[in-house]
């Protein structure tokens, strides 16, 4: 039986969750009231203003899908609460819709020359170059998918506002902290970068947002799914974001707090994007999620009509590891999260059922009791 579920507020898939999932019959539903009683209890644990929104796919013996979403804690400050229909921002979730677009691009055999995983980014966008000459010369859209370039993060050379080719001109000017592909270091401006390919390679050059939105948001029937503040708040669905106010400085996140809205991280740039929009500027909510987790779980097919949207080769590479994580990011996140240890099997060990996490395109990969888990979070 495939199984997959999705968690939308900050995207965190917690394995604790597949642990629980395991033990269900597959005919019963997994939203039950443990796992409401579990939700529940992390929102209060922690002292959460906030919501979770939770999508769970299964596919059943006879081709078809079992789907269940459902809302937890609360949306907006006026107390509306979180429901399947709530819109999110999933974060760095947004950019397997990134890779897979590359994917798509990939796949078009009406593309003089055609391009490869392996295509070398000088090649198709002549305003690349980084400090490293080396980099420059050899980084390949695998290269910049899977975090190897040799640089660090670097968030915050350029604003939401800015030109996408604007700023792939400035990586030059940033120094790197390791060798080419050395090691793994998270970089959301190598998915910037990538985000560019589709106005530099399709003589239409369309804006990236308006390329997914055309080619895999439509054709998947994702019809919440946006990047644009614009169009999100429109609809009334869309959460507001929370911070708790402290009175102590020295406190933890985790404790209580005077809950303030904030406003939505990037309001600029509507249906045609901003800077952002390929390393996290997906909007979207549980319904739809559902349906992109068929989608992947398929092969890169509609879950309705069966229409294959999404090349399966181009699933596979993003899904395989490519880079591996020196301490992976989920056990660090989980060792600081989990504060039930009454319900949680592995808190205070060493996480002795969680693999070591390797990293291909838009995605993590790991198991958690022999359990394949492709997490992402930001």
């Amino acid at each position: 039986m495939l199984l997959q579920f999705v968690a939308l507020c900050s995207c965190f898939v917690s394995p604790f969750a597949y642990y629980v999932l395991a033990q269900q019959p597959p005919s019963s539903p997994i939203l039950n009231a443990e796992i409401d009683a579990f939700i529940n209890g992390l929102l209060t644990d922690w002292n959460s203003p906030g919501g979770v929104s939770v999508a769970v796919v299964r596919k059943t013996g006879n081709d078809t899908w079992n789907v269940e979403t459902k809302g937890y804690g609360v949306a907006k400050a006026d107390g509306t609460n979180v429901t399947a229909q709530t819109l999110f921002a999933i974060g760095s979730n947004s950019k397997l819709f990134d890779i897979l677009a590359t994917g798509l691009l990939i796949a078009n055999t009406s593309l003089d020359p055609r391009i490869s995983w392996n295509t070398k980014i000088k090649t198709i966008i002549p305003e690349w170059g980084l400090m490293d000459p080396i980099a420059t010369d050899e980084a390949t859209i695998i290269d910049l998918m899977s975090h190897r370039s040799g640089l660090p993060r670097h968030d915050f050379m350029a604003k939401l506002s800015d030109d996408v080719l604007d700023v792939i001109g400035r990586l030059r000017f940033l120094r790197p902290s390791t060798e080419f592909r050395e090691t793994l270091q998270y970089n959301n401006n190598m998915y910037t970068v990538l985000s560019y390919i589709p106005t530099a390679i399709l003589p239409s050059k369309p804006k990236f947002t308006r390329y997914v939105k055309a080619n895999i948001f439509e054709p998947l029937g994702l019809n919440s799914t946006t990047y644009s503040f614009d169009v999100a708040n429109a609809t009334g669905n869309l959460a507001d974001g929370f911070f708790k106010q402290q009175t102590n400085l020295s406190a933890s996140i985790f404790d209580a707090g005077i809950p303030r809205a904030i406003p939505f991280w990037a309001q600029v740039g509507g249906e045609d994007g901003h800077l952002d929009s390929g390393a996290g500027g997906v909007i979207s909510n549980a319904v739809d999620m559902a349906a992109w987790l068929q989608t992947l779980l398929s092969g890169g097919g509609n879950a309705a009509t069966k229409e294959v949207i999404i090349p399966p080769e181009a699933i596979n590479m993003v899904s395989s590891g490519i880079t591996v994580f020196e301490s992976s990011p989920y056990v660090r996140l989980l060792t600081r999260l989990c504060q039930r240890p009454a319900q949680n099997p592995f808190y205070g060990s060493q996480h002795p059922f969680l693999s070591a996490a390797v990293y291909g395109g838009g995605q993590a990969q790991s198991t958690y009791r022999g359990h394949g888990a492709f997490p992402n979070s930001s």
